[in-house]
Parts: C-alpha cells; structure tokens; sequence
C-alpha cells in the first residue's frame, strides 16, 4: 500500500473482500483480501496409537487448546469418552468425527424437550443420537414425526426442512 494510505471501506467479494484505500478521501487502490477467522478451541488428539473398536478412556486423549477455523471436523472433547474408534488413528493425531462412533446420550424412546426458533415441546426420541447427531423424534401432543440434531441427553433442535 501507498506511504500514508488509509482503508476508506471493506465489501465483500465471492469468498473474501475487498478493501479500497486511499489518501485523503480520495481512493488510490483496490486490495482482494481473503479472511479466515481462527478460533481457540479444544480438540484431542491421540496419546496413543488406537486401533478400529477401542473404547476411549480419558488416557486415550490428550486434550490441547489449538486455532481453528471450527470448519476441520473435529469431535468435541467432551464426547468421546465412551465412543468407539471407528478408523485407526496414530499416536499425535487430532480426533475428528469421522474416525469416531459416538456413544449415544438419547436412546430410543427417551423424552426430550424439541426446540426450533419458533416452539419448544415435548417428543421421544425414535432412534438412538450422539450429540450433532440427526434423528427422528415424534412430537408427543400431535405425533407429528420430524428430524432433529442432538444437542445432549435432554434437548434435540427441529431440523429445518430441506437441510
């Protein structure tokens, strides 16, 4: 940029911005600027070689706090004890959703509470879900049956139609 360049404004542009300086008010130049907004998060990684069918203790795991764009898949940390590794992952690497079965914390046929932006009500579960998993549930005043993603052992979010 220019000696003494200022941004005089940021629009958005396909998959980033672009920012126009300029001096004094007046514009001088365009810049493409790709973002990507990085974020401090939990994730596990491996302690240990594990293979295909091993339960994960907390000895399975150790638990560091990394950036990322929330984008790479990984499993939450607060899940996986329990969960079956469903492809083998060596010792050091991340633990992302795919090489995990998640235990279920809604089994078939529990009550939890369905919530949507509009309405929360009562429904049992119809399958068994892990969190951020989707399943069907029946609401339990109309029967009316719906997909909705596990939020934890009580509480599922109605699944919006066509996603």
């Amino acid at each position: 940029a220019p000696s003494g360049a200022e941004v005089l404004r940021v629009r958005p542009s396909g998959d980033g911005y672009v920012a126009v300086l300029g001096e004094n008010g007046k514009e001088t130049l365009e810049a493409s600027v790709r973002v990507r907004i990085l974020r401090n998060r939990d994730v596990a990684f491996a302690s240990r070689d594990l293979l295909p069918g091993k339960i994960l203790e907390r000895t399975d795991l150790d638990i560091r706090r990394v950036e990322t764009s929330g984008d790479e898949g990984y499993a939450d940390p607060s899940v996986l004890i329990g969960a079956a590794v469903a492809a083998r992952l060596s010792k050091g690497t991340a633990v992302a959703e795919s090489g995990v079965r998640l235990k279920p914390v809604v089994k078939k046929g529990d009550r939890v509470r369905a919530a949507s932006a509009s309405f929360e009500v009562d429904a049992r579960a119809l399958e068994n879900g892990a969190p951020g998993q989707v399943i069907a549930i029946e609401f339990a005043s109309t029967r009316n049956r719906a997909r909705a993603r596990v939020q934890n052992a009580s509480r599922v979010m109605v699944a919006e139609e066509g996603r």
